[in-house]
C-alpha cells in the first residue's frame, strides 16, 4: 500500500515493487527481525485466544504472520494494496509450483509454541490449516477512511493484524498517522489490534532499491492508539533490537498489542 509521497526513497511501489525480490531479500530464512516478530505473534495469539474472524491488513506477498493465529482464528481475511501481492498469497494457497516456501517459518512457529522440533507432518498440518482458514482476499488502501472500500460488508473485526504496513508505505509521519487511524477503524469495539513496525527507519532496502519508511517510534504508536480508544492499561508496546538488519535500513522494530474499549 504505497504512499503518493516517496521523496526520500528512489523506488516507486507502482513501478518498482517485485514480490519475488522482496521475498528473496527478507524471507529465504527466518532473519533476526522475523525471529523477534514471530515470537511476539505467538505470544499475542496465546493472549487473545479464539476469535471467529480476523483480518491481516497489508499482508504483502507473505503469509507467515498468520501461522501463529491459524489454530485460534476460525476465518482469516487478508488485504493488500497490490494485486501482485495478493496473487503471491493465492499461489501459496493453491500450492503453485513456484510459490514461496514458508516451511522454515512454520517450523519456527511450532518450536516457539511447543518447545520441541516439529515433525514434517506437524509442519504440513499447520500449512494445511492456514490455507483452509484464509477465506477471503481484498484489495485495500490505508489512505482512505474506508480502507477496504465502500462495497466491503465487513465494517469491523474482532482481531486486526497489521505487520510492517503503514510505516513502510510513506516517509511522512502525518500520513502515517492518518493511515494508522484508518486501519485501526477496522477493529470493532472490544476487538484486538496486533501491530508491528520498523523503528526510526527512513527507508528500507529491497534488492538495490530503497522504499520509504516514516521514522516511527514507540511514542508515535502509543499516541495514535490511545487517541483511537486503546487505554494505557489495555495497550502493551515494546521494542526489539535487531542489529543484524542494519544493511536493510533498520536496527529495531516495534511491537504493540491492545484491546479497543
Amino acid at each position: 500500500m504505497p504512499s503518493q509521497s516517496v521523496a526520500s526513497a528512489n523506488a516507486s511501489f507502482e513501478d518498482d515493487w517485485r514480490p519475488e525480490q522482496y521475498l528473496a531479500s527478507y524471507y529465504r530464512s527466518v532473519q533476526p527481525d522475523e525471529q523477534a516478530t514471530m515470537r511476539f505473534l505467538v505470544r499475542a495469539a496465546s493472549m487473545i485466544g479464539s476469535v471467529p474472524m480476523m483480518l491481516e491488513f497489508g499482508c504483502g506477498p507473505t503469509v507467515h504472520h498468520l501461522f501463529p493465529f491459524a489454530r485460534s482464528a476460525h476465518m482469516i481475511h487478508v488485504a493488500d494494496y497490490l494485486e501482485c501481492n495478493l496473487g503471491a498469497v493465492a499461489d501459496w494457497m493453491t500450492g503453485a509450483p513456484d510459490c514461496h516456501d514458508w516451511s522454515s517459518f512454520v517450523s519456527f512457529t511450532l518450536r516457539d509454541e511447543g518447545g520441541l522440533e516439529p515433525t514434517a507432518d506437524e509442519v504440513d498440518e499447520r500449512v494445511r490449516l492456514t490455507r483452509n482458514r484464509i477465506v477471503s482476499r481484498h484489495l485495500a488502501d490505508a489512505r482512505y477512511v474506508r480502507p477496504l472500500g465502500h462495497a466491503n460488508p465487513h465494517r469491523g473485526y474482532p482481531l486486526v493484524l497489521c505487520c510492517f504496513c503503514p510505516d513502510s508505505i510513506t516517509d511522512e509521519i502525518d500520513e502515517w498517522r492518518r493511515c494508522m487511524r484508518n486501519i485501526v477503524s477496522l477493529v470493532e469495539p472490544g476487538g484486538w489490534f496486533v501491530f508491528t513496525a520498523l523503528r526510526n527507519a527512513a527507508a528500507y532496502r529491497v534488492g538495490d532499491s530503497m522504499f520509504p519508511s516514516a521514522g516511527v517510534t514507540e511514542f508515535d504508536v502509543a499516541e495514535v492508539l490511545r487517541s483511537e480508544g486503546f487505554s494505557r492499561g489495555d495497550l502493551s508496546i515494546e521494542v526489539a533490537d535487531v542489529v543484524d538488519e542494519k544493511n536493510h535500513g533498520f536496527s529495531s522494530v516495534i511491537f504493540a498489542i491492545g484491546r479497543r474499549r
